[in-house]
């Protein structure tokens, strides 16, 4: 954890520095400023918005793989800000290529386009709701960690980027933070493409610092979709109940393309329909959630992000507002289920969390009781995997989001900083993490998974293994295959542990019962001892080690990260191809697996050795019974 926290303490100072050295080209000119650049509907498009004290600096250059362009933005006085804002409508461009800008000679930067194809990674960020220099501090703070990455292709926030609109004290405060992280916003939201959506807490407009492209019609303001590789992303805007119906119009025929073209279908707005705190009940909720919730179901949406709400929350939820209660195949959760992935994105900046509140359920109201519709809450500790009351501690939130193919991996961090004092409170840690599979690789998933296929080895005769058990199979096999013997009695023991001893005789056997270089140097593993060979040889190819008292403990239960430790070992003195595995972090318990066998457990995962019990949990630390050891074995076959 030490060197963990290191890491990110050099990376915010790294990410300090360049924020410094990308601003300061405008800084230096003292007139323009609050640069950003959002996303376009098409790949070729991209607007331009930045802001000047007088009229001049409308030229635009921008350069590219097919040489440099000239652009006028138009300038428009506010009278709210006191200065003019400017906005260019980048076209022309090509896509996944990048771009130099200069704005009038006084301000330059760099940007990438939109991809067609290929993996990227995004981050997911709401309610900055900058209202004072603290807020704005521990915001600049957040930004200056993203700064620090180099594999962002965008950033999508999900509203109220000020606490007020109007208050042009705030949008300043948004790219220039002042303290320690000064400037580390505008050199984010001069350099990264932005998908915003309007929140609560901001206007249509954004007050003309950010230009967000329309889909036009009845819609309204800030409803917008666009492609990014096999993503379509729509972004939708809930303050105007008057607009949903054109934007459910608008959302089913992106949904409609997106599904011919084979894309991943994500959904973007401010208001949580599926949160886990304080506006849950809201009446304003409650109707969004009435009319969009079998909506976005319906649609085939695979995720929704979500703000508002300050904490960060996720859950597969139905049309009818309940849990899904999807299973984790091989540390993925599977896409297509009708049961979009609700996410609500917690805090960025540092200006409030809300607790969970108690609620009754309205009739007509499409909400299961008691949060159950989440699997993750932030701010119940029963829900929440650190078991922590967000509102409680204060730690800020950010996730990344990378789409690679038919996997999208969300990586959800937090962190907290200290506005006041200007420093990091706790640095950044991995939060929460999950993988959502859909096409090819969850059908890889089931392939990996799937149970064998029967074998054709006569029923092992034990009396207390009933032929129609989950483990009878198994039993079987590895009984004619002479893995693992049966107890007296003519019992095999199902429920009994498995013992090290018995393990490693198996595993002795399955190798072949090759002579050991070396007898035992355990006190407790005797020459007449059964499993005397077995663990010699084990001991002397390093697939096990004793107790730290000198003893090799025979006759103890063997964990279920202890089996996939030796498993991996096993695999790895047969030569095997050992895939790294994608992880373990959907799993609800995936802290509990320690750091000495994380990444033997990640590849039992990944072989489909390891599988989860209920509640997808992996269960580290409980003891392998012998009828799982049985399965295990007849896996490893």
């Amino acid at each position: 954890m030490k060197s963990h926290i290191r890491t990110w303490g050099i990376a915010a100072l790294l990410g300090a520095a360049l924020s410094l050295f990308c601003i300061l080209p405008c800084l230096a000119a003292g007139s323009v400023g609050q640069v950003t650049l959002h996303i376009g509907q098409t790949s070729d498009t991209a607007y331009l918005t930045y802001s000047a004290p007088d009229a001049v600096h409308g030229a635009v250059t921008v350069t590219g793989p097919a040489g440099t362009a000239v652009y006028t933005a138009a300038p428009t006085w506010s009278d709210p800000a006191g200065k003019y804002l400017y906005t260019a409508e980048l076209t022309g461009l090509f896509p996944g290529c990048t771009y130099t800008y200069e704005i009038s000679g006084a301000c330059a930067g760099t940007f990438q386009t939109a991809a067609d194809d290929g993996a990227f990674t995004f981050a997911f960020l709401t309610d900055p709701q900058i209202g004072s220099m603290t807020d704005a501090r521990a915001t600049g703070a957040m930004f200056s960690l993203l700064n620090s990455r180099d594999d962002l292709a965008f950033a999508y926030i999900a509203g109220d980027l000020t606490d007020s609109a109007r208050s042009e004290r705030q949008w300043e405060l948004l790219f220039r933070s002042g303290g320690v992280h000064d400037g580390a916003g505008q050199a984010f939201l001069s350099s990264h493409l932005l998908a915003a959506a309007q929140g609560n807490h901001d206007n249509s407009s954004f007050s003309g610092h950010i230009t967000a492209p329309s889909a036009g019609g009845d819609a309204g303001p800030a409803v917008y979709s666009f492609d990014y590789s096999n993503m379509k992303f729509v972004v939708l805007n809930l303050n105007s109940p008057d607009t949903w119906t054109a934007q459910a119009d608008f959302l089913r025929r992106e949904a409609a393309e997106a599904k011919a073209n084979d894309q991943w279908l994500v959904a973007g707005f401010h208001q949580s329909l599926y949160s886990g705190a304080a506006h849950i009940v809201d009446s304003g909720i409650i109707s969004a959630r009435r009319f969009w919730s079998p909506l976005l179901a319906e649609a085939g949406v695979d995720v929704v992000l979500q703000g508002h709400d300050h904490v960060y929350s996720r859950g597969f939820v139905t049309g009818a507002g309940v849990n899904a209660g999807l299973p984790v195949v091989r540390n993925g959760y599977h896409a297509g289920s009708g049961a979009p992935l609700y996410m609500t994105g917690g805090e960025t900046g540092a200006v409030k969390w809300y607790a969970a509140r108690d609620y009754r359920v309205s009739a007509g109201d499409l909400l299961a009781p008691c949060y159950s519709f989440l699997d993750v809450n932030s701010a119940v500790p029963a829900q929440n995997p650190w078991g922590t009351d967000s509102s409680r501690t204060h730690e800020q939130t950010f996730t990344l989001i990378r789409v690679d193919g038919d996997t999208m991996t969300f990586s959800t961090y937090m962190f907290r900083y200290d506005g006041r004092s200007d420093r990091m409170i706790t640095a950044p840690y991995l939060y929460d993490s999950l993988i959502l599979r859909r096409g090819d690789a969850a059908r890889a998933d089931a392939a990996v998974t799937a149970d064998p296929a029967p074998d054709t080895f006569p029923a092992a005769g034990y009396a207390d293994v009933p032929s129609d058990a989950w483990y009878a199979g198994a039993v079987d096999t590895i009984t004619a295959r002479g893995l693992l013997d049966g107890r007296p009695g003519d019992r095999f023991a199902p429920d009994s542990c498995l013992t090290r001893g018995e393990l490693v005789t198996a595993l002795h056997r399955l190798a072949g019962m090759p002579a050991a270089e070396a007898g035992a140097a355990f006190s407790d593993v005797s020459r007449s001892s059964d499993c005397y060979a077995a663990v010699s040889w084990a001991a002397g190819t390093g697939l096990v080690s004793g107790m730290a008292d000198g003893r090799f403990a025979p006759d103890a239960g063997i964990t279920r990260a202890q089996l996939a430790a030796v498993l991996h070992r096993c695999a790895a003195l047969s030569g095997a191809d050992l895939p790294a595995g994608s992880g373990i972090g959907t799993y609800a318990d995936w802290r509990q697996v320690g750091t000495w066998c994380r990444d033997a457990v990640s590849w039992a995962v990944e072989t489909g050795l390891l599988r989860g019990k209920s509640g997808n949990r992996l269960a580290p630390n409980d003891v392998v019974s012998r009828a799982e050891g049985a399965v295990f074995l007849r896996r490893l076959l």
